[in-house]
């Protein structure tokens, strides 16, 4: 179900419902936990799942936690739990029926013969949907409206990913992104400049077929000094729906992008991830902040640092070597630096 609300966002929601027979938490009471298998969900594109973990305390009471994962940061999704119905199994084995009284969503479930009311939770990632206790042997069924919401940025991202209603092609790095004018500008002051004014991107004009075009005349704009056709579609990602989801170890590539274009939040973006420095990738990024000048200072004085902690096995490896072929004399200045670290 698609539905569309006042404040500009989209939901698409589905509904899953997901169950534990008794005997799940009868063994459960026995062997300390259990997990049942993943319910997989899928909504608008998103392959999610809701798995049921069930554990036992000392006092062999039991605690289901419903968890959702897969959900790719900074995706928004809603969850909405109809009632969770315990259902005690008669001793006789025959159906029995379940007791309606309502309860809040969290551990003041104070037992058996009871069902939690409606719960509604937000996530922007992986988490905890709602957590119960229970001390008898109860079947668990929960039903689940799991709604994925998209701003207007992300719902024209999926239109320009379609090719609908572009009003320009950036060609850049070999490849064409047909993109919207209005939202490149709403986002980027560069291309707010580049759409409206006398801008001219690329040799001998913006447009195609015009050696006089200039950007905000042309249907087809070329982009110059561009590292990927990868990156260049992560910076068109980031402009629409103001996120990565995920960065391919491209942040150099895109901080560079960032720079250019003016767009802060993807360049702080950029810059937060390099300075969680990777074992793998120090040398690589060290290269680059030696390379680039765009990679701020603080990017160069931690990598430096994570370099000089892990000397004799980073200086080992192929890309140390290729960066003092590169650059002998940053090499020999960093090797000066670990003597002196050293001692």
């Amino acid at each position: 179900m698609v539905t569309f609300d006042g404040d500009g966002m989209q939901r698409v929601s589905t509904e899953v419902e997901v169950s534990v027979p008794s005997g799940v938490l009868k063994d459960c009471k026995r062997s300390r936990s259990n997990v049942v298998n993943p319910v997989a969900v899928s909504v608008d594109g998103l392959q999610l799942e809701v798995s049921v973990n069930i554990k036992r305390d000392d006092e062999k009471k039991l605690t289901i936690t419903l968890d959702l994962t897969g959900v790719p940061v900074p995706n928004e999704v809603l969850v909405d739990g109809d009632v969770l119905k315990y259902v005690k199994p008669r001793k006789d084995d025959e159906s029995s029926e379940s007791e309606e009284d309502s309860y809040d969503t969290e551990d003041d479930v104070p037992g058996a013969k009871r069902k939690v009311r409606k719960f509604s939770v937000k996530q922007t990632g992986n988490g905890r949907l709602v957590r119960m206790l229970l001390s008898d042997a109860y079947a668990v069924t929960a039903r689940l409206t799991v709604t994925h919401v998209r701003s207007l940025g992300a719902c024209l991202h999926v239109v320009r990913g379609m090719g609908e209603l572009c009003d320009v092609v950036l060609r850049a790095a070999g490849r064409d992104f047909p993109a919207h004018k209005v939202v490149l500008s709403a986002a980027s002051p560069v291309f707010l400049r580049m759409f409206t004014g006398d801008f001219v991107e690329g040799p001998g004009g913006a447009g195609e077929g015009s050696a006089t075009a200039t950007a905000s005349q042309a249907r087809v704009v070329e982009i110059k000094e561009v590292f990927s056709a990868a990156a260049f579609e992560k910076l068109l990602e980031f402009l629409y729906t103001g996120s990565v989801a995920d960065f391919s170890d491209l942040e150099v590539e895109l901080l560079g992008l960032a720079d250019r274009y003016i767009v802060e939040k993807l360049r702080e973006a950029c810059i937060e991830r390099l300075m969680e420095v990777d074992k793998e990738r120090v040398v690589a990024t060290l290269r680059a902040a030696v390379e680039w000048p765009f990679v701020p200072k603080e990017v160069r004085l931690e990598t430096t640092r994570a370099l000089l902690n892990d000397w004799e096995e980073l200086t080992a490896t192929a890309a140390w070597k290729a960066f003092r072929t590169a650059h002998p004399v940053a090499a020999a200045l960093l090797g000066d630096a670990w003597e002196v670290y050293e001692n």
